[in-house]
């Protein structure tokens, strides 16, 4: 189904073009919003993150993958926006009221990450993350992408496929969760051209995939993503839910067995 601008939310960031434009692509690139102070934070926001302790009990989450050297390095962090506080800055401010705008209502963050696709990263298949949000209650979710470094084809850049979330239906999956491969060739797929001051705004039933970072440079993103505010404040039950299902590695329990990739629902890694 496409939406149209609400004609009773007052814009506060974004024009009803741009609002439109959103809701029939499923995506909506803001290039060099961000206040340059923050967009000067950023590297430095993502050494802090990266650099958090790796130990049992922390309120942040850290998880790793098997590089192709077969060495575990960081992939993404959950849960560590008290610690950057002018990402917190624009989180609650200036992209809450873009998302708001979206909506047509008051959004309020649902949850963050900053995923960490260093020289040699691997891929992420072609999914939707509504797939991780099915233990919550919206009909959609809306997220923000903010680059802390250029997002290019060799360092793994996101892939959209526009219009393809109208429907706010599953695709048939291959067995890994991906989209199903007859499904994805079928699909148009176009890259968010986004570097550093830029947002990408994306809908979470919006088809995205991103290949291997075969750079020699590390590609850094930081997701921040928004429910309804009247659906309250489903940020700490998230963290919560996610640390129950699928803990950091350093938290889980020899004697439990955890399924490869579950997130509140998928089978796959999130991007």
């Amino acid at each position: 189904m496409l939406r149209t601008a609400s004609k009773t939310w007052p814009l506060k960031v974004l024009t009803k073009e741009q609002v439109q434009t959103y809701h029939k692509e499923g995506a909506l690139v803001l290039k060099n919003i961000l206040p340059s102070h923050v967009t000067k934070s950023l590297q430095a926001v993502a050494e802090l993150v990266e650099n958090l302790p790796y130990e049992k009990g922390t309120k942040w989450m850290k998880y790793t993958e098997r590089q192709s050297d077969g060495v575990h390095r960081l992939c993404t962090c959950e849960n560590w926006l008290e610690e950057a506080p002018s990402i917190s800055e624009v989180a609650n401010g200036l992209i809450r009221m873009i998302a708001s705008d979206i909506y047509g209502c008051e959004a309020l963050l649902h949850k963050e990450k900053m995923n960490f696709k260093l020289p040699g990263g691997g891929n992420f298949p072609s999914h939707i993350d509504h797939t991780a949000f099915m233990s919550f209650p919206s009909d959609y979710y809306v997220s923000a992408l903010m680059p802390v470094d250029d997002n290019s084809a060799s360092s793994g850049w996101l892939e959209v496929s526009k219009g393809w979330q109208r429907n706010r239906k599953h695709f048939p999956y291959n067995s890994d969760i991906s989209i199903r491969t007859d499904i994805e060739a079928k699909m148009n797929w176009v890259p968010l051209n986004v570097q550093p001051g830029d947002i990408a705004m994306f809908d979470s039933w919006l088809p995205h995939r991103s290949d291997i970072n075969n750079s020699s440079n590390k590609r850094r993103n930081i997701y921040l993503t928004y429910n309804r505010a009247s659906e309250n404040n489903t940020r700490p039950k998230y963290f919560e839910l996610k640390r129950k299902i699928w803990p950091p590695p350093i938290e889980r329990e020899p004697s439990r067995f955890y399924i490869e990739g579950y997130h509140m629902g998928a089978n796959s890694p999130q991007e």
